[in-house]
């Protein structure tokens, strides 16, 4: 109770607050505790799966020390390795992270000793560090260097997560895109299986559907608009605008308070400076520009990106990724109240109907007829265009080849790659039988 307790207090400033939101907890007895919801929400008994804090210990932490406080950088708890220690830089930054092997796990003891975590500010530290032996695991691999790494001892291992990135299309900033059939023409100049090839070497699937791939609620289908730059062409000229042949650009010209005012099709499309997501761009902005739409890129860091564009929803055209939970519930994502931070609809989407199906979705426990809701949802944003989704990535851990007993397809969140490593192992003896 005083776990879920201190997640509620806004002074904490914790990321699961929204979970936890109008939600009472109630003691019955020493074991047991009921949390009664103001309404169903099918989803929640996920958000159930908590850490406890002890009482003991925090309630004598105030809320703005509780980040850095040594109980935090420093934690005890029940799982397969305990903290050891960490060393820090001379900014005081985390640089390695030790743990050592729990003596007292309940379950099946690790083979693996210790376990060191080290913090890389570039990815090219991160490969010279593999590559000097300092460090056996690369996390979260780029697609443009995978190729670098074929040929060495590192064996590269591709994860599914529950991700859709795709380009968000904002008609409060560029009015252009309110217009269904530039949002269409945009879609349809984009080869989605020659973005993911070349652009991304593989490293992904093409998508079309805001729900991600492989969970509850997503039906196959093909996308409403697909690969067609020559009708994306007419698509413009039926939205009114006509292409200037001595400039090779679209140009619209109409009457503003009794004057001309000639426009220049063109959009601005803003990302984070992760190398597989600045190519995407790139690519997107060629592909576009074969259809003589001219197109600006604005890149950034993604601290940057999230204050100075994402939560005041300043741009015309984000490139972003969206990352659901194990029981993914796009209420968040799709519903007209998250439009606003720290709500979390960047595309800005607005539709009675779709709010109407996101509602009783996650009112319902019934996953057949959850299923049936989300897929009518997805076939609403679908042909509304509510985004241009692009691909969901796969998920690139190497870990180098004499580690043994790695199992691992799909996870929802990256730490989870880490599920099965009571079974990894490095060194092997002879056993009489």
């Amino acid at each position: 109770i005083f776990t879920i307790r201190t997640i509620q207090n806004p002074e904490y400033k914790s990321p699961l607050r929204p979970n936890w939101q109008g939600v009472d907890a109630e003691k019955i007895d020493g074991r047991t505790v009921r949390l009664t919801l103001k309404q169903p929400y099918a989803p929640f008994i996920n958000n159930a799966a908590l850490k406890i804090i002890p009482k003991h210990i925090w309630e004598k932490i105030a809320p703005e020390s509780a980040a850095l406080s040594e109980f935090n950088l420093k934690p005890i708890g029940s799982g397969k390795y305990k903290f050891e220690n960490f060393t820090q830089s001379s900014g005081g930054a985390i640089t390695e992270y030790a743990l050592s092997r729990n003596e007292e796990y309940y379950g099946i003891k690790p083979h693996l000793s210790n376990i060191v975590f080290s913090f890389f500010p570039t990815q090219e530290e991160l490969l010279a560090a593999y590559q000097k032996n300092l460090i056996d695991g690369i996390n979260a691999l780029s697609t443009n260097v995978l190729g670098l790494l074929v040929k060495s001892d590192l064996a590269i291992y591709r994860l599914h997560l529950p991700r859709v990135f795709s380009l968000f299309l904002n008609g409060s900033e560029q009015p252009i895109l309110a217009d269904k059939n530039i949002r269409v023409a945009l879609a349809e100049a984009i080869d989605k299986k020659n973005l993911v090839s070349q652009a991304l070497a593989g490293g992904a699937d093409p998508d079309t559907s805001p729900i991600p791939q492989g969970v509850i609620g997503r039906e196959e289908s093909q996308s409403a608009f697909p690969y067609d730059p020559e009708n994306a062409k007419k698509l413009i000229e039926k939205a009114g605008w006509k292409l200037d042949q001595t400039s090779q650009t679209w140009e619209k010209t109409e009457i503003v308070k009794k004057q001309k005012i000639t426009s220049e099709l063109s959009f601005t499309i803003t990302t984070s400076d992760f190398p597989d997501l600045v190519a995407a761009a790139k690519y997107v902005q060629s592909s576009w520009a074969a259809v003589n739409i001219k197109t600006n890129l604005d890149v950034k860091p993604i601290s940057d990106l999230e204050i100075v564009n994402i939560k005041p929803r300043k741009y015309e055209i984000l490139l972003f990724g969206e990352v659901y939970d194990h029981d993914p519930d796009p209420f968040a994502f799709w519903h007209s109240s998250q439009i606003k931070d720290p709500g979390l609809n960047i595309a800005l989407y607005t539709n009675k109907q779709a709010d109407t199906l996101l509602e009783e979705a996650r009112r319902t426990s019934d996953a057949g007829a959850r299923t049936k809701k989300y897929d009518a949802f997805q076939t609403i944003v679908q042909n509304d265009v509510g985004a241009i989704f692009l691909y969901s990535p796969a998920y690139f851990y190497g870990v180098r080849n004499t580690f043994k007993g790695i199992a691992i397809n799909n996870i929802v969140f990256p730490s989870e790659r880490f599920n099965n490593i009571e079974n990894w192992y490095i060194k092997t003896k002879r056993v009489l039988k």
